[in-house]
């Protein structure tokens, strides 16, 4: 099922979501990463885009040597593009094999462009890397000399103090996804600490599997709400600093904050403005309070990217959204049939098994 077809209707799905709900720019590692580009440029969207490497056959590419073939005329196609960041992103060390990720880390700093990877998702992910390899991602990485700038490691949960700080000592980039850690119950970042240590770390929602939703409003909200309460201090991560995550903090941890990440002079011109007017929105006091737990991404009105208007009056200006709208449910009722006739296939083999 998954398939570029999949992969391009999908990014445009996911990106008329994220722009109409004020995401100017957002990173990503998947399959087929150049039709999902080519969504994203036709978008109008600014993106760091991640060429996904695995350790078994793929959607896009059958092997792992494939697919660095693969990333390196990917790489090529949209270097130097206006929007458009590519990167290098084998999946984990729990998919991947040392080799082949030192392979694409070694591609990356050659290509000069950004290495992204899974890496100490969970406790669970920690016991089975440290079981096949004699470390988690972190030391894996750490031992193979595979951190440094332009690196970002998505999670970060279990990362130990003295790791933290070797994150700000290389430039390394953190993404926190707090509501998919939340959802897929994988733990929680020491956020505060990981900030204190000196890392550039990034809000994110994650993918729609791993969330459900790509609202950075709602996102920042149930960020600076959970880790009140893991501190047990209702004044601890405030609503300016959890903004500045979703901000100036994600454009850090991507690299890109000589470009974006605030308003200032001699930076690219992307712009969110808000109508304020909303009943729920009334009255405003403190506009970091307003933005992080008021506003949701159904509050935004216009969306500027590069100087150009994608969202207007809440509708995109760029794609069609009804086509892909339709298209999307048109793949989802291929899916339904799938499953509807493994379900079936299945369900008879059983019964074939029970009459033996």
């Amino acid at each position: 099922t998954v398939n570029a077809e999949f992969c391009y209707w999908g990014t445009l799905l996911a990106g008329i979501e994220m722009a109409r709900s004020g995401t100017t720019t957002f990173s990503d590692m998947y399959y087929f990463e150049g039709d999902m580009a080519r969504a994203t440029d036709e978008l109008g969207l600014r993106a760091v885009l991640g060429q996904t490497i695995i350790g078994f056959p793929a959607p896009d590419y059958k092997s792992p040597k494939d697919a660095l073939v693969g990333v390196e005329a990917f790489v090529k196609r949209w270097k130097g593009h206006a929007l458009i960041t590519p990167s290098i992103a084998p999946h984990a060390l729990y998919t991947t094999d040392v080799e082949t990720v030192k392979a694409a880390a070694g591609l990356a700093k050659r290509l000069g462009v950004p290495f992204q990877i899974h890496a100490n998702e969970s406790p669970a992910e920690d016991e089975a890397v440290r079981g096949r390899l004699g470390g988690t991602s972190f030391e894996v990485l750490e031992r193979e000399g595979l951190l440094g700038p332009n690196v970002i490691l998505h999670h970060g949960i279990t990362l130990s103090a003295e790791q933290r700080e070797t994150c700000a000592e290389r430039g390394v980039g953190i993404s926190h996804n707090v509501e998919s850690n939340m959802k897929g119950a994988s733990g929680l970042l020491d956020l505060q600490a990981t900030i204190d240590a000196g890392v550039a770390v990034g809000l994110g929602t994650d993918g729609g599997a791993g969330n459900n939703n790509l609202d950075m409003f709602e996102e920042m909200d149930t960020c600076a709400k959970i880790h009140k309460l893991q501190a047990g201090n209702p004044a601890a991560m405030p609503a300016r600093q959890v903004f500045e995550l979703a901000t100036l903090g994600g454009a850090r941890a991507l690299g890109l904050e000589k470009q974006i990440g605030s308003l200032e002079v001699g930076k690219r011109a992307d712009l969110v403005l808000i109508d304020l007017s909303a009943p729920e929105l009334t009255p405003l006091y403190d506009v970091y309070s307003q933005l992080v737990y008021a506003i949701k991404g159904g509050h935004v009105e216009t969306v500027i990217v590069e100087g150009r208007v994608i969202v207007k009056g809440r509708e995109v200006q760029t794609v069609d959204t009804a086509k892909v709208v339709a298209e999307a449910r048109a793949i989802q009722a291929k899916i339904l049939s799938a499953l509807a006739s493994f379900r079936a296939e299945r369900a008879a083999k059983a019964k074939a098994k029970r009459s033996d």
